[in-house]
């Protein structure tokens, strides 16, 4: 069975009966198909970049990873 994943759409999956975690592809501003995956869970949040672009107006938008007050 295959799953599509849409880039920006948070999609949780269930990894066990007691474990499920949220993963969301990111545009990586690289080359066309290119994405960051955010994985968030019970432990956190982890962002693999791969290879990318890195814009701050990309990330301006996303205040957890990119928070305000650290925009300078």
């Amino acid at each position: 069975m295959k799953n599509v994943l849409s880039i920006n759409q948070p999609t949780s999956l269930k990894m066990s009966n007691t474990l499920e975690v949220t993963v969301t592809f990111l545009d990586a501003n690289h080359c066309v198909g290119a994405v960051m995956v955010l994985i968030e869970g019970y432990m956190g949040r982890v962002l693999y970049t791969g290879d990318i672009r890195f814009k701050k107006s990309l990330f301006r938008g996303f205040t957890d990873l990119y928070p305000p007050h650290l925009a300078n």
